[in-house]
């Protein structure tokens, strides 16, 4: 989420954690390492009980995403990190979401992000 990244080391091989985007998906009790490429690394991760829940997690930023994100899933998780961001649910006026906090929404989320934001997007679906 922060710093100059971290590179990921599992049986398969190594690869590193994307900047932008969707993240990695692999098993809980998959054997992996990871390596920091710097100071100051913070990542985020998203579990999900695998019989239950199918999970998407993004790192989304204003200034370089184009289009505001609108997720949808039985649960939409939005992580504020930095700058401004807002969130609405379904008709509801859009709230603020400020640096650390968590919006939480059910069906869908509409986000509008200043170009200083930095946000986790996870959307869960049951199966």
């Amino acid at each position: 989420v922060s710093g100059p990244g971290m590179r990921l080391h599992r049986a398969a091989g190594s690869q590193e954690v994307p900047r932008q985007g969707h993240g990695i998906a692999f098993c809980g009790e998959e054997p992996m390492e990871g390596e920091p490429l710097g100071p100051g690394v913070r990542d985020g991760n998203l579990f999900a009980r695998r019989s239950t829940w199918k999970g998407h997690l993004r790192l989304v930023h204003g200034l370089r995403d184009a289009h505001p994100p609108r997720s949808e899933g039985d649960v939409i998780l939005l992580h504020a990190i930095t700058g401004h961001a807002h969130a609405s649910e379904a008709d509801s006026p859009a709230q603020p979401v400020a640096p650390g906090a968590t919006a939480i929404a059910h069906g869908a989320l509409q986000a509008t992000l200043g170009p200083d934001a930095l946000v986790l997007l996870a959307e869960l679906r049951r199966r």
